[in-house]
């Protein structure tokens, strides 16, 4: 765990079976998007594991899936 300021966050998956190259590459843009545009310290795991859960969840277009991860991540933040 830890804060995502100044570093380039990658998605990791143990068993990646579930996800193809293209998935990946769009939750790994997604990531980057949201450390990129964050003014404060986002916990990495916790940020992956949004977006990979809205993800399996049904939300695969880029820019919903970016909306859904805020969505949750200023409800947590306040």
């Amino acid at each position: 765990m830890g804060s995502m300021v100044g570093a380039k966050m990658h998605v990791y998956v143990a068993n990646a079976n579930f996800l193809g190259p293209e998935d990946l590459a769009l939750c790994q843009r997604v990531l980057d998007r949201i450390c990129a545009e964050s003014p404060c310290d986002i916990d990495s795991e916790l940020l992956a594991s949004n977006v990979l859960m809205a993800f399996q969840h049904g939300v695969m277009d880029e820019a919903a899936l970016v909306a859904e991860v805020r969505a949750k991540l200023l409800k947590r933040t306040g």
